[in-house]
Parts: C-alpha cells; structure tokens; sequence
C-alpha cells in the first residue's frame, strides 16, 4: 500500500479513538449525557406530549418522596476504594447498597479512601424510595 493510503487509515484511526476517549471521559465523569437511544437515531417520532393538567399533576406526584429504602451506587476510578456513608463502612468500590433510614430528603456524608489517593469527602443528597449513581474520580496524593 502507498504512503497517501497508510496515512488516511492513520488519521481516521486517530480521530476515532479520539471521539471514543471523549465519549468514555463524558460517561465516566458524568458530565456528559448519553448517546441518544436507537429509536431517537432511526427518526421515530417523539410521544404525543401530555396535555398541561397531566403534566402538573404528575410532577406534584414525582416531587413526593417515594416509600422504601435508597438504592445508592459509587463507582469510582480507580476501583476498589473503600466507601464510608456517615462512618459506616459499605465495601469496595463498584458497589451498591441500600439506605433504609432515609426520612424523605438527607445529605449524609460519604467518604472514599484508597491508598496513594485523596480522600474524598462530599454530604451527597440521599432520597428514599430513589436510585442514584455516583461517578468518583480519586486524585492522587
């Protein structure tokens, strides 16, 4: 094969492994949202929209704290840090567990520690009844 021909498979090497690391970045930070799903990307039409009085009632509803415990889940980079929720160990990042005690809205304080890396300490808003995912990217000391 030519040079001109190696060089074009370079270049569009390289701009796909960019917008993959880009993408990967976005996700695992969480400051990116994700791709569309497949039926936004075949041009499938959008659901009716609700009439105005469906709406606010169904958002009077969602703000209403929900029955039973928070499902809590903290991945973090890198892996196998230890997870702390108000002093209480929970175990090693990825992980998940439930939060029973939660009396509608709390801000308990989760703490991440791993050797070789900062500790990580945030009061992180905890509602029963919901999931929620949080991303942790640990500095190095």
């Amino acid at each position: 094969m030519k040079k001109p021909g190696l060089l074009i498979i370079l270049a569009v090497n390289v701009i796909i492994l960019f917008f993959a690391g880009y993408l990967l970045y976005g996700y695992i930070s969480g400051d990116k949202k994700p791709l569309p799903s497949p039926d936004f990307a075949n041009n499938r039409p959008a659901p009716a929209q609700k009439k105005s009085n469906e709406k606010k009632s169904n958002e009077k509803e969602s703000l209403k704290p929900k029955e039973g415990p928070a499902e809590i889940k903290i991945v973090s980079i890198p892996a196998e840090a230890k997870v702390f929720v108000n002093g209480y160990y929970k175990g090693k990042t990825p992980v998940k567990f439930k939060i029973v005690s939660t009396s509608g809205v709390e801000k308990p304080l989760f703490t991440l520690i791993k050797p070789g890396y900062k500790k990580w300490n945030r009061n992180l808003e905890i509602i029963s009844g919901r999931r929620k995912e949080y991303r942790v990217i640990l500095e190095k000391n």
